[in-house]
């Protein structure tokens, strides 16, 4: 903290200076901290002005040279970057810095492999050594895709600097993509146990505690984050969270109503208030909320999907299918959405666009049955034999059902291909004679066939 208020005050001063249009000196040392500032903040026009003013006031500082290397690194001019490494190489070997830059050097160029080397090089002589944990950290899971091997380094480097939320939060994801939620939560108990106050480890540990479904401890945890912090909209939205999913409704909705006195404008919040009201079927405090959210936020897709919900079980299937379109205009690549809609068109009597929707679905699912079997009774239903016979000859050819083949027989009577139709049952009544007392139900056509 106290490094960020004598760089910010560093930054202050030179852009003044620039303002002013006057020379002003700075030495060598705080032109390295401002062309740093710069890079990290990816302002590269202001980085290469710092460097031009640098190079001036310093033109043989090597320090100044390294920071010029960073930046032709950063911005990819690697020919340049390559002329001056070699420049730099001899009298910078062993330097911290230049093997620093060795490694973003090679990170850009997708090396990684070679970065990391160049990193743990620096790493013995450098007194930065919780950013260059984060930096090896960083190239193990952004790049190599390696999150057990960039949590070891997070975790270095957390252990450098107890107030590093950048290696705190690393460390959380890890643990996150590695599914190793137990281990995640001794992890932020060490962090409790030194920093019984910090609000980050408390609501990390109520994230842990719901990916295990332990909700009344997740709850705890919140709440403890609550305490010590009582305007974070978040502790008020995850206690209410936890409260909903073990079916405390009344009081889930109390919570999402305090958070929205600190964020009136919320259409999440609305959201999850509308959804609090469907499990309590209170359908027109539902439908209020979540006309609310929609006014605040309509890109949101789960808002109307959840008021389709609504109405589908208020049998208002016209209203349904309005507002589940409306959800697949906001999320066109969302499967169930479209189950939904054909579920209510089927409701409301709209076979053929149903079975439309189907087709559409098989493209997109083309390995589960059921979405088969689906199209293939919402084609019969139709009278359209002709289509469930190519449909069902399709799904014989991925799937083993034995049911195929009473639809397929029943398909071929009602087509009037009879001598099809009972070689078709035979053939079914063989092979799955257990269900068809069940199937004669479903197709009495098949019971005069039958020999």
């Amino acid at each position: 903290m106290e490094d960020d208020f004598f760089t910010n005050g560093l930054i202050e001063r030179y852009e003044e200076m620039l303002e002013s249009n006057q020379m002003n000196y700075f030495d060598s040392e705080d032109f390295c901290e401002i062309i740093t500032y710069y890079l990290d903040v990816n302002n590269i026009e202001m980085a290469k002005k710092a460097i031009k003013y640098a190079t001036d006031q310093h033109p043989a500082d090597s320090s100044i040279k390294l920071k010029v290397l960073e930046f032709y690194i950063q911005i990819k001019k690697f020919n340049i970057a390559e002329v001056l490494m070699e420049e730099l190489k001899q009298m910078h070997l062993d330097h911290p810095d230049y093997n620093i830059c060795l490694a973003k050097y090679h990170s850009q160029k997708k090396q990684h492999h070679k970065s990391i080397a160049y990193y743990k090089i620096a790493l013995k002589n450098s007194d930065e050594e919780n950013y260059i944990l984060n930096c090896i950290g960083t190239e193990y899971y952004q790049f190599l895709n390696e999150p057990e091997n960039a949590l070891y380094y997070f975790k270095k480097a957390f252990e450098v600097d107890l107030e590093d939320d950048f290696s705190f939060f690393s460390t959380v994801q890890c643990y996150n993509d590695l599914g190793e939620h137990l281990n995640a939560l001794m992890f932020l108990d060490q962090c409790i146990e030194k920093e019984p106050y910090w609000e980050d480890a408390w609501f990390q540990k109520g994230l842990q505690l719901i990916c295990l479904e332990r909700y009344k401890e997740a709850f705890s945890a919140f709440e403890y984050a609550w305490i010590v912090n009582e305007d974070s909209v978040s502790n008020y939205i995850q206690m209410a969270y936890c409260l909903d999913k073990i079916g405390e409704y009344t009081k889930a909705l109390e919570l999402y109503y305090q958070a929205l006195e600190l964020d009136p404008n919320s259409a999440s919040t609305y959201l999850k208030i509308g959804k609090c009201y469907l499990a309590e079927e209170k359908y027109t405090s539902a439908i209020r909320a979540l006309q609310k959210s929609i006014q605040l936020d309509p890109q949101m897709d789960q808002t109307w999907d959840t008021l389709a919900v609504i109405y589908s079980e208020l049998e208002d299937w016209l209203e349904a299918i309005h507002h589940q379109n409306q959800a697949i205009e906001l999320d066109a690549e969302n499967i169930s959405y479209y189950k939904k809609l054909a579920y209510y068109s089927i409701e409301a009597g709209f076979l053929e666009e149903a079975a439309e929707i189907y087709s559409k679905i098989i493209k997109e699912e083309p390995k589960r049955y059921s979405n088969w079997l689906t199209l293939i009774e919402l084609f019969i239903s139709l009278g359209d034999f002709g289509k469930a016979i190519d449909l069902i000859l399709g799904a014989q050819r991925k799937f083993e059902e034995p049911e195929l083949n009473y639809f397929l027989a029943n398909c071929y009577f009602k087509t009037r291909k009879t001598s099809l139709g009972k070689e078709t049952l035979q053939k079914a009544v063989a092979f799955k004679p257990q269900i068809l007392k069940e199937m004669l139900v479903y197709f009495p056509l098949l019971k005069k066939h039958l020999e």
